[in-house]
């Protein structure tokens, strides 16, 4: 301090060098806790500093660009969302919209659950081969044969017990040969054959029954009413 008013007192005089030395000593004082006044703060990169206003050990999110947000997809849409391969991520059954997982030409729909619901293989949009439903149990609900979208070949239903339900076979995508269907007590119901009526320019257009059929009573009594010798569909006479 004395140094610096003999150097001031040799251009200003001893008594102004004193004041003129003491006032920028006050000013320095004043200046040091308030820095952030006369220069700009420096933040290191990637990091942001927080407002005026956040009160401490609050934390902020950084703005997200709207580019880089990603959508939440319900598992269960109403309205059918497509995947860029353009395979349907939701599929209806029955009024109800369930999840569907592609693998190639293998689609997957599963129950709420997350319980495979149906599996199967699609060509050019039609089912095709071997296609499988489960209960939301996990029994085997239904295995069935496809052939370019249509039922063709053996077809096997089952109660949520595991009781088969019916067994027969498709053609063109109508019953055709034996058929039988069961209570879910496994007492047979029914037992008959189908066969596939055409029209005039030989479309497949109907299944009808054809020669002997025996329903049977949930306790196994035989239903008269019902069973018969069919003809064309119709029932000729009884057994």
């Amino acid at each position: 301090m004395a140094a610096r008013i003999k150097q001031c007192s040799g251009v200003f005089g001893p008594k102004t060098a004193i004041l003129l030395v003491l006032g920028l000593g006050c000013l320095a004082i004043w200046l040091i806790p308030n820095s952030s006044l006369v220069s700009p703060s420096v933040s290191t990169e990637g990091e942001s500093s927080p407002p005026m206003s956040q009160a401490p050990g609050t934390v902020v999110e950084p703005a997200r660009s709207s580019t880089n947000m990603r959508t939440a997809v319900p598992i269960l849409s109403e309205t059918p969302i497509s995947t860029p391969d353009s395979h349907p991520t939701t599929v209806k059954l029955g009024g109800v919209s369930f999840l569907a997982v592609w693998d190639g030409d293998i689609r997957a729909v599963f129950w709420p659950s997350g319980q495979v619901r149906l599996k199967g293989e699609f060509q050019n949009g039609r089912r095709e081969g071997l296609h499988e439903e489960w209960h939301e149990n996990g029994q085997i609900e239904a295995q069935t044969a496809w052939k370019n979208g249509s039922r063709n070949g053996r077809s096997t239903h089952y109660f949520d017990n595991g009781i088969i339900l019916s067994q027969g076979s498709y053609s063109k995508g109508y019953m055709d040969g034996h058929w039988f269907t069961n209570y879910s007590n496994g007492n047979l119901k029914k037992e008959g054959a189908w066969i596939v009526d055409y029209d005039h320019s030989g479309r497949a257009f109907q299944q009808i029954k054809t020669g002997k059929w025996v329903h049977w009573s949930l306790f196994g009594k035989l239903e008269e009413q019902e069973s018969g010798i069919y003809e064309a569909g119709e029932r000729i006479r009884g057994l």
